[in-house]
């Protein structure tokens, strides 16, 4: 898996949906430094936005 491509589509839609979110877990602590393997990325939507689940 393109990890880049994939957050790229990810963040792309986010933005033409007009989403809010903020980066959270593992990924969320490297941006402190704080070091933390993990291999997966964690998102928090808004609860406004949670009916725009399906979007593509």
């Amino acid at each position: 898996m393109d990890f880049k491509l994939v957050i790229g589509k990810l963040l792309s839609s986010f933005k033409d949906n007009n989403v809010s979110y903020t980066l959270i877990g593992g990924f969320a602590l490297g941006v402190w430094k704080v070091p933390r393997a993990t291999v997966d990325v964690d998102f928090l939507i808004s609860r406004q936005d949670l009916e725009k689940k399906d979007i593509k």
